[in-house]
C-alpha cells in the first residue's frame, strides 16, 4: 500500500511540476554576449505585431521600444553614438488570446517612457535589438536605473 500512495504522490508532483531552467548570468557573462551594453532612455513604446512568442509559443505581443543613449559603455554598431536611438524588439503575453491558465514561466519586459535603463543588447538589424538573454528571459537584459534623489 505505501508503494502506491509513493508511487501516485511521485507521479502528480512530477506532473504538476513543468519548470522552466535558466542560467543566472553575471554582469561579465552578459557584457561578453553583448553586442552592445548602453545606459537608454526610453522615448516610447509600440506594438508592431501579434504572433506566437518566437520561443515559448503562446500567444504574444510584439514590441519595440525606442531609447536614446545616454551613455555606450560598450557602443552600438550601426547605432551611432551617443544622442543616438536604438529599438528593442521584444514580447509579451496576449492576454487577450491566451486561454485560461498558467502562463510558461518567462519574464516580461515593461518600459516607463522618459526613465533610463542599463541594457544588454544583441543586433538584429541595423539599430533593431533584442534582449541578449533572450526572449525567454528578457528582463535579464534590462535594468532600471533610479534617477538622482529618488531613492
Amino acid at each position: 500500500m505505501k508503494t502506491v500512495v509513493a508511487f501516485m504522490v511521485a507521479s502528480l508532483i512530477s506532473s504538476a511540476v513543468h519548470a522552466q531552467a535558466r542560467d543566472v548570468w553575471t554582469f561579465d557573462q552578459l557584457v561578453a554576449r553583448a553586442d552592445c551594453v548602453v545606459i537608454g532612455e526610453v522615448v516610447g513604446t509600440k506594438e508592431t505585431g501579434r504572433a506566437a512568442h518566437p520561443d515559448l509559443k503562446y500567444p504574444a505581443v510584439q514590441f519595440d521600444t525606442e531609447f536614446t543613449i545616454r551613455t555606450a559603455l560598450k557602443p552600438c554598431e550601426g547605432a551611432g553614438a551617443t544622442g543616438a536611438a536604438v529599438h528593442l524588439k521584444y514580447y509579451a503575453p496576449d492576454f487577450e488570446r491566451l486561454q485560461q491558465g498558467v502562463i510558461p514561466s518567462d519574464s516580461v519586459l515593461n518600459f516607463v517612457d522618459g526613465n533610463a535603463y542599463l541594457l544588454f543588447l544583441k543586433r538584429i538589424n541595423g539599430a533593431e535589438y533584442e534582449p541578449v538573454s533572450g526572449n525567454t528571459w528578457p528582463t535579464m537584459s534590462a535594468y532600471p536605473l533610479v534617477k538622482p534623489g529618488e531613492r
